[in-house]
């Protein structure tokens, strides 16, 4: 029986950085969300706009069904257990999960991951991308064994799981990396993601320079060549510090969870 694959676009309006960042436009027609559905669709298979059941999201599913794609809605604060539980509703065996503010992922970094998984190759469970593709380009690709596992360490729906390495360092899962091709390595000081106002400044400008829909190599080239790396580089290390807390407090907690200290 063939396995069924799907890509999973994980989005709230609530986020903490940069409210409704969603539903920021980017072009002059286009928001965020609209803009990285289109993006999964390149990939070749089903694309489900995962979200929560909070009326803060209503207006995500308006999108998902004018971009003519599933929506599935289930807790607003764990995405690990949305995941699980979207998986579950629509049969993957396998998926990638699409970060919903990464207007610039690149879909053929996406379908090689895919192409691992389907293919069971090392029995891996998690596909995550070499360190020498360029940050912004892929985020994961995950079997539903592997969600069920991180969904185990993350039953709780009131969990925060915005930041999910520890969870995969505890589940233990067997990963695979996607190999970079030479033109996806490029040491560069550019930022693909949307947390803060200067990143949807970023993307404004460089959309007036490329079409959305650039790959991701042509697309660095073209904000390092018009030096749009200066916008809203400066937020990458409080970025990177915000990260490395949440993920410090993980950590703690995971490690209270296992030797049953209770706080």
């Amino acid at each position: 029986m063939e396995k069924k694959s799907g890509a999973l676009v994980t989005v709230r309006a609530s986020s903490s950085r940069l409210r409704e960042k969603c539903f920021q436009k980017l072009t002059d027609e286009l928001c965020l969300l609209q803009i990285v559905i289109r993006r999964a669709k390149r990939l070749g298979c089903p694309v489900v706009v995962a979200t929560s059941v909070d009326p803060s999201d209503d207006g995500i599913l308006k999108l998902a069904e004018a971009e003519d794609v599933a929506c599935y809605r289930g807790v607003l604060k764990n995405k690990i257990l949305r995941w699980a539980q979207c998986f579950e509703e629509m049969g993957f065996d396998q998926g990638l999960l699409v970060d919903g503010d990464d207007p610039t992922f690149d879909y053929h970094v996406g379908k090689r991951g895919l192409e691992i998984l389907e293919r069971g190759m090392g029995n891996c469970e998690v596909v995550v991308a070499s360190p020498d593709i360029f940050p912004g380009f892929f985020t994961y690709g995950i079997t539903r064994g592997g969600i069920n596992k991180l969904a185990r360490l993350a039953a709780e729906p009131d969990m925060d799981t915005d930041v999910i390495t520890h969870f995969m360092e505890k589940a233990g899962l067997v990963k695979s990396e996607i190999p970079a091709l030479k033109k996806e390595i490029i040491p560069h000081k550019v930022r693909l993601t949307i947390d803060y106002e200067e990143d949807v400044q970023f993307y404004r400008n460089l959309f007036k320079l490329t079409d959305y829909m650039t790959p991701g190599p042509e697309t660095v080239e073209t904000a390092v060549s018009n030096g749009l790396g200066k916008i809203n580089w400066h937020k990458h290390e409080e970025f990177l510090e915000n990260q490395r807390l949440f993920n410090e407090k993980v950590s703690n907690s995971l490690a209270d969870s296992s030797s049953g200290v209770k706080k």
